[in-house]
């Protein structure tokens, strides 16, 4: 239980601090932080500086990680970015691989950081 009240209060508490409304359902933050690799992801989108990046990038950093390269961009560009994208976190541009960040990506960054600060 207090794992789901600080969840709540970490994302109450960024859609509170935002300008823009960065609503998520509680159903698509769990789904979206069900993978592994989609949690990497989000890890890295939320820590960038920069507003955009693409599929090669994100692809490196998790190579960097221990990840096959290959891999990790069929999968990045298959699977990880449309579905982030779907749910709305994310622009993503199928043809030239480009990611651009939403506010909402940080409103899922943030739950799962609390939900890491809490298992620590």
């Amino acid at each position: 239980m207090r794992l789901l009240e600080r969840l709540k209060d970490t994302v109450s508490q960024q859609n509170t601090t935002t300008s823009t409304t960065t609503y998520v359902p509680p159903s698509d933050i769990y789904d979206l932080l069900s993978n592994e690799r989609r949690r990497l992801i989000i890890e890295y989108l939320g820590t960038m500086e920069g507003k955009s990046t693409n599929a090669a990038e994100i692809s490196d950093h998790l190579e960097s990680l221990g990840d096959d390269r290959t891999s990790a961009y069929i999968s990045c560009t298959q699977q990880h970015l449309p579905r982030l994208f779907q749910s709305g976190v994310i622009e993503y541009s199928q043809q030239s691989k480009e990611v651009k960040l939403r506010p909402e990506l940080f409103t899922i960054y943030h739950a799962h950081q609390a939900v890491e600060s809490i298992l620590d």
